[in-house]
């Protein structure tokens, strides 16, 4: 923690904020947290590279061959330069700006990699056209060369990269002018961005900001960047904010979605090398978490006090997402169905492993290389985290060119993972996030895995599914995720924004609030657009060498009603426990989406489905006919490429099983760091009503169903569940209510014991 003697030109001991004091917190000296660079900067280039990350490039471009295959790819992508290219005024193209921008970069790249003054000529003819033209072109709202005020924080990025290598070799007095008025007025432009407190776009628009300052030398940019000003749209938030809140106080960014957090890391990125390049210490700053709202803070979460971490708690949390292969949860808009895939976000872990050389970082990286053939890459001679767009480029800032082969194993002892979140016999919690992974072993080939999202919906790139789980076993994932469906396809918002599409309980046949309407008007709601609290709560999280258990609850996504969930995972069975509970009857359908063919142990039937979104998407529906017990329900399915998977699920109340074929988009995205194509899913909802219902699901992967016998319980009282096993039996409480006395790892949990 800073001491009141280390913030400058202000009387007061504790951190400023944009609601008291935003003049003062926006001056340039202001620098509490000792992050601001010396003056004068480093001379040039200081912002994409600097001359020692130049010198190794050169160096290691001799001796290593790849290095020569990523310089071919960028003196290639030169190839592209028009003979004689223009820019239309007064109407911009955005294609055409953003690929005469980025070939600017190139060219002015190439010329400090090869030493040929033509590609800086080139650099120089096509900086000149931006300058010319970009005064002249309208702003249309956060916009001026690009579409979108996403692609304009990039465009400004890349710009100021160009700016600054061409710096480096001197300019002329009316081409530092004109270029130093671009990069001024594509800041302004830049400052209208809406997207201004807490989102990854503002992450973007604040490393791009970054790069422009420290490009033209401005410490009022930079201190903008770091620390937030007053733009037109009103206050907006810095980096710090983002690092001491935004990442949450469990490690994870607040939008909780692992793509996401892996999109705005890859700015963050951004900006910690700008940093580093200036001198600052950003890589190992300690950080206290933030305390208080900011004045329009998005999620809700805030750290504890007297607590510091490092910005490196941002790279090591994904690596405690994990089932036991690597494999990570589909929750939201992720789309990353195993840690490999990071290799899309570019070279995160290269930059990581320079500042720290953590073991895993390089066990990472050569896992990419190891699992991905040279048939499956564009570029075959180049690593993965080369294999980007901006791979051409990236290769030029790596210090490194070998790593070590490092080792990865989640660890059986207690870690605290960023502020409070957990990882502890192989099983991780994020509270704040509303998250945890339970792992009966952290062994790839045998473990089942069990990946639960409780909420809250406080963010536009989640998903209504309060009390989700996905489940792993053989190797693999066995429920289904969101589709891959992008955000053009209608079924982003028919389906994926639906809770029918989620593993876990639908009441009346209506989506979870936010998306509650018939007719949603956005794809991205969240709680706050209504004013509503959407979050879940933990009500207990225990892991033991013989099992892990975890239990938690939400009675804000459908009012009125109570849904309790405890998941329980050992060596042999996954064994789940959901209440539902209310005043007043209630249609429900408990309903969980697999991947593989079912084989049915009865007959079928045709049946159809309400016509209400997300349903009426679901195909080929049919309802499971006798024998069958009056309340217990089994399934069976084919995991391919082999193995089996057994369902028993039993209901308080007489349920019909009903089967249907999930929606597959017209043109799917893959899920990143998949390395074969996920197989079609099928949609099994047990439909059943009451006021108050218990669904009691064990899924087990033995060579024939595993089946358990209810003791007593009712979704209000104690609900004793019996195991039989080859040899023992396993009798397990779940306990109705919580304890009311919280405790730091164990609120309410099933106790076990072995019956001879």
């Amino acid at each position: 923690m800073m001491s009141s003697s280390s913030l400058v030109s202000t009387p007061y001991p504790d951190l400023l904020t944009p609601r008291g004091f935003p003049e003062l917190l926006s001056r340039p000296d202001y620098d509490p947290f000792a992050l601001m660079p010396s003056d004068p900067l480093p001379q040039p280039p200081r912002v994409f590279l600097t001359p020692t990350l130049l010198e190794s490039a050169r160096r290691n471009i001799r001796r290593v061959s790849w290095l020569r295959h990523a310089l071919d790819r960028l003196l290639d992508s030169l190839n592209q330069l028009p003979a004689h290219p223009a820019l239309p005024t007064p109407h911009p193209d955005p294609a055409l700006n953003t690929r005469l921008m980025g070939l600017a970069f190139r060219s002015a790249l190439a010329l400090h990699l090869t030493g040929r003054l033509s590609f800086r000529r080139n650099a120089l003819a096509l900086f000149r056209l931006f300058a010319d033209a970009y005064p002249h072109w309208p702003t249309h709202r956060d916009r001026r060369a690009t579409g979108n005020g996403l692609a304009e924080s990039r465009f400004l990025l890349t710009a100021a990269w160009t700016f600054d290598l061409l710096a480096a070799d001197g300019l002329r007095p009316s081409d530092e002018a004109k270029f130093h008025n671009l990069l001024r007025q594509m800041i302004q432009t830049a400052s209208s961005n809406p997207h201004r407190t807490c989102s990854n776009h503002n992450a973007w628009h604040l490393a791009a900001r970054l790069a422009a300052g420290s490009a033209l030398g401005d410490r009022k940019q930079i201190h903008h960047a770091l620390y937030g000003t007053p733009d037109p749209v009103g206050w907006r938030y810095g980096l710090l904010h983002q690092w001491r809140h935004d990442f949450l106080p469990d490690g994870v960014h607040w939008e909780g979605s692992l793509g996401y957090h892996f999109y705005t890391l890859m700015a963050m990125t951004e900006a910690f090398c700008t940093l580093a390049h200036l001198g600052c210490p950003v890589w190992n700053k300690p950080l206290p978490a933030q305390q208080k709202n900011d004045g329009a803070d998005k999620p809700r979460a805030y750290g504890p006090p007297l607590v510091t971490r490092t910005v490196k708690d941002f790279y090591d949390t994904p690596f405690f997402w994990t089932h036991p292969n690597g494999d990570l949860p589909l929750f939201h808009d992720s789309g990353l169905a195993h840690l490999r895939g990071v290799h899309v976000w570019g070279i995160l872990y290269n930059k990581a492993w320079e500042a720290w050389s953590d073991p895993k970082y390089s066990w990472l990286l050569h896992r990419m290389e190891k699992e991905y053939p040279p048939e499956r890459r564009e570029f075959p001679h180049l690593p993965m985290p080369l294999q980007t767009s901006l791979g051409d480029a990236d290769f030029a800032r790596l210090r490194d060119a070998e790593y070590p082969p490092g080792t990865f194993r989640l660890p059986r002892r207690s870690l605290r993972l960023s502020f409070e979140g957990l990882s502890t016999n192989g099983s991780s919690l994020f509270p704040h996030t509303g998250a945890a992974i339970l792992r009966s072993s952290t062994s790839p080939s045998h473990a089942l895995s069990a990946a639960f999202h409780w909420g809250p919906h406080w963010a536009g790139h989640m998903n209504p599914a309060a009390l989700n789980v996905e489940l792993w076993a053989h190797g693999r994932r066995i429920s289904a995720g969101s589709s891959p469906a992008g955000y053009d396809d209608p079924l982003h918002l028919n389906w994926n924004r639906t809770t029918v599409a989620h593993n876990t309980v639908v009441v009346n046949e209506r989506s979870m609030f936010p998306y509650d309407s018939e007719n949603p008007s956005s794809p991205w709601e969240d709680d706050t657009w209504r004013d509503r609290n959407s979050d879940g709560r933990l009500e207990g999280f225990q892991t033991e060498p013989e099992f892990k258990a975890i239990r938690a609850s939400n009675v804000n996504v459908y009012p009125g009603v109570r849904l309790d969930r405890t998941l329980l995972v050992t060596a042999s069975y996954i064994l789940d426990i959901f209440r539902v509970c209310s005043d007043i009857i209630h249609s429900l359908d408990w309903v969980h989406h697999v991947y593989g063919m079912l084989a049915h142990p009865g007959e079928t039937l045709p049946i159809a489905l309400p016509d209400v979104r997300g349903y009426r998407l679901l195909r080929n529906a049919r309802r499971l006919t006798g024998p069958l017990s009056k309340k217990t329900y089994p399934a069976s399915w084919q995991i391919p490429p082999g193995g089996i998977v057994h369902l028993t699920l039993w209901t308080s109340h007489s349920a019909v099983l009903i089967y249907a074929d999930d929606p597959t988009p017209d043109q799917p995205k893959p899920f990143l760091g998949a390395l074969d194509p996920l197989p079609p899913s099928t949609a099994i909802l047990a439909r059943t009503r009451g006021r108050s219902v218990l669904f009691v699901a064990l899924w087990s992967v033995s060579d024939r169903p595993m089946m358990f016998h209810i003791r007593k319980g009712t979704p209000s009282t104690d609900v004793e569940v019996e195991v039989p096993l080859s040899r023992s039996h396993h009798l397990w409480t779940f306990p109705a209510a919580p304890r009311s006395t919280p405790s730091a790892i164990v609120l309410s949990h099933p106790s076990s014991r072995n019956i001879p």
